[in-house]
């Protein structure tokens, strides 16, 4: 059997837009290198 993805997602709250939205990680092959230095730059924080 080769090699398979794990699908992994979740649900993600918007405070300021007041949504919800499907998130899923993407790998980091598939970003551009200033792609991959925003996100290092960017992180979620968790919300009281």
């Amino acid at each position: 059997m080769g090699s398979a993805r794990r699908v992994v997602a979740r649900i993600q709250y918007c405070p300021v837009g007041k949504h919800w939205s499907l998130v899923t990680p993407v790998r980091d092959s598939g970003l551009t290198d200033e792609e991959r230095q925003f996100a290092r730059e960017h992180h979620d924080v968790r919300i009281p």
